[in-house]
Order: structure tokens, then C-alpha cells, then sequence
């Protein structure tokens, strides 16, 4: 369990930090993080960086003795393990409980398509943002890509 959530945490963490969507506010409220050892995939095309660290908060990535890690850091060993920026899924109906699913597989980005009610999607979203709820960015889009739903039974929607 406990090997799981650290996992959990690490995808989550990596993810903000690669791909910028954190707000200053959650970033500034933590401790720096450091994650040394692992195996750096940055999705540029660029070799892969072994033994790395990622300074989370401070900024740092590179070849481990190549970045400086801050005294007050959080280390997470991850030798043997691939550190890969977050995922956009392209396309989610996000449901109350798919938050921390999403972050569990390295998702940190869900264009939700046509959620009602609308203000719960929302709501989510703010959640994110201001870090009372813990998901990946969302970005809501309600009905306006395919518009309300047709009157009548057995109509056909192009």
C-alpha cells in the first residue's frame, strides 16, 4: 500500500511539474521535492537521462551531480524506475471518481467533453485549481461541442 501511494504521488508530482499545471500556490505551500536515480524520458525526443534528479518547486533537472538538491528537500529514490512527463487523455466524461484514478496513471490533463450538470464539472475544475480536490487540470467544455440533445425519440445525431 504504502509503495503504491508514494507511486501515486510520484506520478502526480512528476506530472505538475513537466507539464506546468500547477498552481504557484500548491507549488509555494510544499517543501522542495527531489527525485534522484531514475531514468529521465522528457517526451522531447532528446536521449534519456540516467541517474537524474528533478528538483520539484526549485526548478532542478539533470544528471545527478550536475543539479544542486535543497538541504530541506524531500528525497524519493527512483533507481530503476522512468520518470515521463504527465498524459493528456483527449477526449474524458469525467465522473466523481475518476480524480485520483487519472493521476494514478500519469494523467494530468482531461478535456472533459459534454458533462451535466454543468456546474458539477465546474466545480471540479475550481477544486483542481485551488487544490481542494486532487484530479488532473480539467478543462470543461459543458454541451457547447455538440450542442443539447435532439427532440424526440429515434432521432439521428450527425
Amino acid at each position: 500500500m504504502v509503495n503504491t501511494v508514494r507511486i501515486q504521488r510520484l506520478i502526480f508530482v512528476l506530472s505538475l511539474a513537466f507539464c506546468f499545471l500547477a498552481p504557484a500556490s500548491l507549488l509555494a505551500q510544499a517543501r522542495p521535492i527531489a527525485i534522484v536515480g531514475g531514468t529521465l524520458i522528457d517526451g522531447t525526443g532528446r536521449a534519456a537521462v540516467t541517474d537524474s534528479v528533478v528538483v520539484i518547486s526549485e526548478g532542478g533537472v539533470g544528471k545527478r551531480g550536475e543539479v544542486t538538491i535543497p538541504q530541506a528537500a524531500e528525497v524519493i529514490d527512483a533507481k530503476g524506475k522512468s520518470i515521463l512527463p504527465g498524459l493528456i487523455d483527449g477526449h474524458c466524461h469525467y465522473r466523481d471518481w475518476m480524480g485520483e484514478v487519472y493521476l494514478a496513471y500519469g494523467v494530468v490533463t482531461c478535456p472533459n467533453i459534454s458533462n451535466n450538470p454543468v456546474d458539477w464539472i465546474i466545480a471540479q475544475r475550481e477544486g483542481v485549481r485551488n487544490g481542494t480536490i486532487r484530479g488532473p487540470r480539467v478543462w470543461a467544455s459543458a454541451n457547447i461541442i455538440d450542442g443539447p440533445a435532439p427532440e424526440g425519440t429515434g432521432t439521428l445525431r450527425r
